[in-house]
Formats: C-alpha cells, structure tokens, sequence
C-alpha cells in the first residue's frame, strides 16, 4: 500500500513537473530556474504533508513518524530521480544523519534562525542563488520548514511525545536530535540543487 502511495504522489509530481517544462535547459534564466525550484518545493512539500496528515488521521502519532522515517526518505529519492536535481530535507537538528546541511545549507539556516529570533520567518520566506559547494557551482533553492502543532507528536517535548514513538524513535534513530520544539519553530529547510 506505502509503495502505491508513493507512486501515485510522483506520479502527480510527474505529471505536474512534466507540463511546466516549457524552456529547454540552456535556454533558461535564473529566474526560471527560481520559478521551476519554487514550483518543486511547493509541490514537494504539499505532497509531504498530505501523506503525513493521512497516516496521522489512520494510524496516530506512530504511522505518523513512520512516513517521516520511511516514506519521507522513499518519497524524497523518488521526486529526485523524477526532476533530476538533488532534493533532500536538512536540519541542525536533525534526525536522520544524511539530513545534516551542508555549508551552504548550514549558512542559509542560519539565517534563517536570525529570522526567527527576529519574527520574520514565515513559509513565504525563500532563498535562491548560484553558490560555490566543494570546488564546484551549485544553484540552490531553499526553503523553511515550519513546525506546525501536528508536528509535535513526533518532535516535540520528549514527555508529551506518545512512550511507543519515543521508543520507536529511540530504536530507529538512537542520535535524534529532533525533538523540543514548540509551533512556529524552525523545523529545518527544504533544499533543491542543481550542479552546473
């Protein structure tokens, strides 16, 4: 059944990415690249979203961090091969090791935190750019990811979180960092990349 899910989600990316595909490659602007990022993120995001709160709805808090363990990973993968560019979730905070930032994630996060000290971080907030990453020139979308009160089953304060997702959490990801959070804190970012 998670398999068909997430067929049918790239699916609808697919279907989606495939009729925005309107300029060749080599054709196309920073601006267009912006556009199309921003388009994919949206997507990915609503997508994202939309398992979760289904797997909550069936299933409670435990179904529901087992589509950001599982599904999450499958279906980032999936919509990465889908548009051929790098799609991957970070955070300081993260739970999954393979989701720590980069330095240029890392950088963008961290305004993003002055952001939020300063109470500017909303889900309209993006950054896009050519940037330099290890030798080579990367255009970057970024975009934050929010913690919203259906997020804290799995990411909040350890003794609200449900005893059978913290000793789920605790199996899977013994090094979790990802938890304490309270709503409108900075989950983490969404990040596009494309090598040129």
């Amino acid at each position: 059944m998670k398999k068909i899910l997430l067929l049918i989600i790239v699916s609808f990316f697919l279907f989606v990415s495939c009729n925005s595909k309107e300029t060749k490659v080599n054709e196309k602007t920073l601006e267009d690249y912006h556009q199309e990022f921003k388009k994919y993120a949206n997507d990915y995001l609503f997508g994202l979203k939309a398992v979760l709160k289904r797997n909550l709805k069936n299933g409670g808090p435990i179904q529901g961090v087992t589509v950001c363990a599982d599904t999450a990973s499958d279906l980032t993968k999936m919509f990465s091969d889908a548009i051929e560019l790098d799609v991957r979730r970070v955070s300081f905070k993260n739970r999954n090791p393979k989701n720590v930032p980069d330095e240029v994630e890392a950088e963008i996060l961290h305004k993003y935190e002055s952001l939020l000290k300063k109470n500017k971080l909303t889900s309209d907030v993006e950054t896009f750019g050519k940037y330099k990453l290890n030798g080579k020139e990367i255009l970057r979308y970024m975009k934050p990811i929010i913690v919203e009160k259906k997020c804290l089953k799995c990411h909040g304060n350890m003794k609200t979180i449900p005893q059978n997702v913290r000793s789920f959490l605790r199996e899977k990801y013994p090094k979790d960092k990802a938890v304490n959070y309270k709503v409108g804190d900075l989950r983490g970012a969404i990040s596009i990349t494309k090598e040129l």
